[in-house]
């Protein structure tokens, strides 16, 4: 199956209500940016929400699934339909303010080419906001203790379920082919010239696993309300990173 088959029907649709967005646009609350690009933006409602956090007088996006792009068009977005991980950037060196890449690095086959590219057109004062679920999420080293497959990756693409502790989607793992831990994520944006302004751990939705009874499934919410406030523990990462550390 291909990712433009894969992400067609898949595209981000609407502003998801989960802790991880809502601390992306606490994040994005406190920058100021001219030009803004929303990295997979979907249907465009994101760029929107971020538009406003920031103040941002021009949105840019990309896209990979034409039908997505096409929405993103129709929401005023100067939006571009293409594989991040096949090509560069359509934006020259230094043109962007603020760059978002919200849950897309994960996708990738190549990672290393989407974050150099966001190195190479952020602007020198520019802030890029970068999020990726976490490999040792605290329900993920839980699982894999119990001999589980950890619930942000998945064996296959028609089988993702297969050998998770929790089948209902608490974190899907839907074409995840890059997975880090918070050191290796960390490690990976000095490598290339980042510096790291701001790490910080999310949750998703707050929905208990339909595997688990009540009380127990109370239990989880409270227990991963609590953990995911540590990066290092929590489902997703984000990174608030600049280019003040150069490269050698």
């Amino acid at each position: 199956m291909s990712k433009q088959r894969l992400y067609v029907e898949g595209y981000g649709r609407g502003v998801p209500t989960d802790d991880r967005v809502a601390k992306v646009l606490q994040l994005a609350s406190a920058l100021t940016a001219e030009k803004l690009l929303d990295i997979g933006c979907g249907d465009g409602s994101m760029s929107l929400a971020l538009k406003k956090a920031i103040g941002a007088k021009e949105v840019f996006g990309v896209e990979i699934s034409p039908e997505g792009a096409q929405e993103a068009r129709r929401n005023n977005i100067v939006c571009f339909q293409m594989d991040v991980d096949e090509g560069p950037l359509p934006f020259d060196d230094s043109f962007i303010d603020v760059i978002y890449a919200g849950e897309i690095v994960e996708h990738l086959y190549d990672p290393d080419h989407l974050v150099d590219e966001i190195f190479r057109v952020l602007n020198p004062r520019g802030v890029a906001i970068i999020d990726t679920p976490n490999l040792a999420w605290w329900a993920d080293r839980l699982s894999l203790v119990l001999g589980y497959q950890p619930q942000a990756t998945e064996p296959s693409l028609r089988c993702g379920s297969a050998g998770k502790l929790f089948t209902s989607s608490i974190a899907g793992g839907g074409g995840h082919l890059r997975i880090w831990t918070s050191r290796a994520f960390k490690q990976l944006l000095r490598l290339h010239g980042f510096n790291i302004r701001a790490f910080v751990g999310a949750g998703g939705k707050a929905t208990m696993p339909s595997a688990l009874p009540a009380p127990l499934g109370v239990a989880y919410l409270a227990i991963n309300r609590v953990l995911c406030r540590f990066p290092s523990l929590a489902q997703f990462m984000i990174a608030v990173v600049d280019k003040s550390q150069r490269r050698s």
